[in-house]
């Protein structure tokens, strides 16, 4: 049973703004929501960034990963800092927040008045549920007060899967906004099977080249699966 409608969010992984503003183009017809990658784009300006948030009709999401994270950013945390807060000025509505970020910068950023996604990513495995359990625990215990939550996993067992879908449960049961499934190839059936467990969203790519995480699955995919409207 789907406890509430969850929100697919599109990632826009592109290189270029040219490519970017395509890409965006396309998520605006089937996104509830477009995960801007400010990590992806190469040498990112405060005009480049500007452009591609006015052109998404869907609310945005401004994100910047470090290459630990998962991500492809290289620079200092104050230089992301900064990129994020030109897509907050910009007009994106939510920005992700990791929890290894320092408290003062997530404070600041939030303040700038997007919505904080605080996120935590393992990229090793998946921990026991107990642990997850307080993981989120103290999530909800960070400053600033975050909106959402998302905590993602790497699958080395399909029971895996099992353990992020609880941890969604949960969170719905409380009334919290959570994202949680695994990444990988073993992990596809968390992603699908998410939006039954009360996850606040889930993930679709515009194609596999364009998966902004492993075992990432594509808009066209999710439509054989009932989850995006054909």
């Amino acid at each position: 049973m789907v406890l509430k409608k969850s929100k697919l969010i599109i990632p826009i992984t592109a290189k270029t703004p040219a490519s970017a503003l395509k890409d965006i183009s396309k998520a605006n017809k089937l996104a509830d929501l477009i995960e801007l990658r400010l990590d992806c784009l190469n040498n990112p300006s405060s005009g480049n960034i500007k452009a591609l948030v006015k052109k998404s009709k869907k609310p945005v999401i401004a994100t910047c990963r470090f290459k630990g994270e998962g991500g492809e950013f290289r620079g200092t945390e104050i230089e992301k800092s900064a990129l994020l807060e030109d897509a907050i000025q910009a007009g994106a509505k939510y920005v992700d927040l990791e929890l290894s970020m320092h408290a003062d910068l997530r404070d600041y950023l939030a303040g700038l008045g997007a919505r904080v996604i605080l996120s935590h990513h393992d990229f090793e495995d998946t921990p026991l549920l107990s642990h997850l359990s307080n993981l989120f625990d103290r999530m909800q215990q960070q400053r600033p007060k975050a909106f959402a939550f998302k905590i993602v996993t790497f699958a080395r067992d399909f029971e895996d899967n099992a353990r992020t879908l609880m941890l969604s449960q949960m969170a719905a049961a409380k009334k919290l906004n959570l994202i949680s499934f695994c990444m990988g190839d073993l992990g596809k059936a968390s992603r699908i099977l998410a939006p039954a467990y009360g996850g606040f969203a889930f993930f679709g790519s515009l194609s596999e080249k364009k998966n902004s995480a492993p075992g990432q699955i594509t808009v066209e995919d999710l439509k054989k699966f009932g989850l995006v409207k054909k």
